[in-house]
């Protein structure tokens, strides 16, 4: 993966058919310029329009894929801006992943506004089809940072760092960057610690 800026190349060897067939549909046709989405590495997260798809086919199982995806600009959740019952964005952020992560008490329902400090639960998808052992912590990692980082709630991951199951439940300990609103202000990072099941 190469990060220039405007533009991100990447390059990846792809043995699985259904993911090899994604590929070279989200290149579009003559109607469709190209697939939109949010591409998500290393605590970092980018809407991106896909500008091209190449594929070389390099055995019989295998293809080698190079990727050329133009960084755009990401439409934004409208309550990132908002506070709400004396809470920051930044505190709805932190509420809503304490809610959905931990199962604790959304602050705000009290006052019927919860959906404030909502987010969709990113480890959802390792419940529904859980995965082997060794790659369920970078898949968690990858999972929140795209819902962190790509909805705009985060300007990075700093640090996530999830344990081993014990009767089903696991340590997690989350760290993530505040996005700024104004270009002086300090940078900002909240962290969170709990148990989750996965």
């Amino acid at each position: 993966m190469e990060d220039r800026g405007g533009v991100i190349h990447v390059t990846a060897r792809v043995k699985d058919d259904a993911v090899a067939r994604a590929l070279e549909e989200s290149r579009g046709d003559r109607f469709n310029r190209g697939t939109t989405a949010h591409f998500t590495w290393s605590g970092r997260s980018k809407y991106v329009k896909v500008a091209g798809v190449h594929a070389t086919t390099t055995s019989a199982r295998s293809k080698m894929f190079r990727l050329e995806l133009e960084v755009e600009e990401a439409p934004q959740d409208s309550f990132l801006e908002v506070s709400i019952g004396g809470k920051t964005p930044a505190d709805l952020t932190e509420s809503a992943l304490r809610t959905v992560l931990f199962g604790e008490r959304n602050p705000l329902a009290d006052q019927y506004m919860g959906f404030a400090a909502e987010i969709p639960d990113p480890l959802a998808p390792l419940r529904q089809s859980p995965v082997s052992e060794e790659i369920v912590r970078p898949i968690s990692e990858l999972l929140v940072t795209d819902i962190l980082v790509g909805t705009g709630r985060a300007r990075s991951i700093r640090a996530f760092r999830l344990g081993v199951a014990i009767r089903g439940r696991r340590s997690l300990t989350l760290a993530w960057e505040v996005p700024n609103r104004y270009s002086n202000e300090p940078v900002t990072v909240r962290s969170i610690s709990g148990e989750v099941s996965i």
